[in-house]
C-alpha cells in the first residue's frame, strides 16, 4: 500500500476515526476486544471436536456467561452464583412450546 493508498484510505472513514474524539467514552483502540478474545483464540483447538452444533452453543454461552462475569468483578463461586440465579429466572420465564 502506497501512502496516497493509506492517506485515501483515511480520509474515506475519517468520521469513524475520529468518532472517539467527541466521545469521551469511547477508546482509540480496541485491546479490550482483543484481550477479551484471546481466551477463545487460547482454546480454538480445543474446540475444533466439541461434538456437535449443540456442543458449541453450549460452550458459547458458558464463555459468554464466564466474560460477562469477570468483567463485572465476580470471580468464582459468586459468577457461578450469579449465573445460575440468572439462569434459574430466564428459564422460567421461556415460553413453553
Amino acid at each position: 500500500m502506497t501512502q496516497l493508498n493509506a492517506l485515501q484510505y483515511a480520509l474515506k472513514r475519517w468520521d469513524a476515526l475520529a468518532r472517539h474524539v467527541e466521545d469521551g467514552r469511547l477508546s482509540i483502540d480496541n485491546t479490550l476486544s482483543e484481550r477479551l478474545l484471546r481466551g477463545i483464540a487460547v482454546t480454538r483447538k480445543k474446540f475444533l471436536f466439541i461434538g456437535s452444533d449443540a456442543g458449541g452453543q453450549r460452550a458459547a454461552l458458558i464463555y459468554t456467561i464466564a466474560e460477562t462475569a469477570k468483567l463485572n468483578g465476580l470471580t468464582g463461586s459468586k459468577a457461578r452464583l450469579a449465573a445460575s440465579r440468572r439462569w434459574a429466572s430466564a428459564t422460567s420465564r421461556a415460553p413453553s412450546s
